[in-house]
């Protein structure tokens, strides 16, 4: 799929982050990218960044027409169709379960996943036979941390859907990836650990809750380069003849996998310890 080449690489939330690392990659390589934004300073920002390689299209995924009207934009940039769609756009909501308010859990829901979608369908008749989807998800998805809950489940949630989706495309030749970051230095995770924790004063979530914000700070500062990740999605896209189902990439790959095959009881001791949960 290398070379000289019209189509276009669609890439949804680049304003910053593992979205913004992608577009520069490819754009890096000669690729034509199409950047999903919120704002049309963003969009501004994206465009000045990298150039008339890129066009930004606003839109939030939550926003059905948005999205329609966006691929038709796309169209206008990229009459020769779509080589990869890489979806990366989304959020985490933090908190405890007992405490998150049902509309924060919905709305994890509707942009991760039901975003996800709502994209794929509205830009897949512009991908080319022989074309990727590139799916961001995340390490959350398979081991399921407290106070994530809603941004694992969706995370969860995402990879099912993708498994899904690779089946049902081959009748089109066209792959689905999924991308597993963890331990990056995006934003993501400074906005969680940022987040409002004010209902959790004098509950038992009080301590730990406080504790995983600093985990999460440290994972949003001490991360790898959102560029690592933007490179390997480039590389899938436009270089691998044959692509694994699933890419892990984080600090810690060891790690990672260890915790994937310990006895679940033991993982929750460990996890507790750290957060320093008390059982109850």
């Amino acid at each position: 799929m290398a070379g000289a080449d019209d189509r276009a690489v669609l890439v949804t939330g680049v304003s910053s982050g593992i979205g913004r690392a992608v577009a520069g990659a490819l754009v890096a390589r000669g690729v034509r990218v199409i950047g999903s934004v919120r704002t049309a300073a963003d969009a501004e920002a994206f465009a000045a960044l990298l150039g008339p390689s890129a066009r930004a299209v606003v839109f939030d995924l939550r926003d059905a027409a948005a999205v329609a009207a966006a691929a038709a934009e796309a169209r206008a940039f990229a009459p020769a169709g779509l080589r990869g769609i890489v979806n990366n756009a989304g959020i985490a909501v933090p908190g405890p379960l007992e405490h998150l308010p049902l509309a924060d859990f919905r709305d994890q829901i509707e942009v991760n996943l039901t975003g996800m979608l709502a994209v794929t369908q509205a830009f897949l008749p512009h991908l080319s036979r022989g074309g990727r989807i590139v799916n961001v998800s995340s390490v959350a998805a398979a081991t399921a941390m407290p106070f994530l809950g809603a941004y694992s489940a969706s995370k969860a949630a995402l990879e099912a859907l993708s498994g899904s989706l690779r089946r049902e495309l081959r009748t089109r030749g066209v792959d689905v990836v999924i991308v597993q970051p963890g331990g990056i230095r995006t934003p993501i995770w400074r906005k969680a650990g940022a987040a409002d924790a004010s209902a959790l004063v004098g509950t038992p979530y009080e301590a730990p809750g406080a504790e995983f914000r600093q985990v999460a700070l440290a994972a949003g500062e001490s991360g790898l380069a959102a560029e690592r990740v933007g490179a390997l999605i480039a590389r899938i896209v436009l270089d691998a003849r044959r692509p694994r189902t699933r890419y892990l990439i984080t600090p810690h790959p060891v790690t990672e996998r260890l915790m994937r095959i310990l006895p679940t009881r033991l993982l929750d001791r460990l996890i507790a310890t750290r957060l320093g949960i008390r059982k109850g």
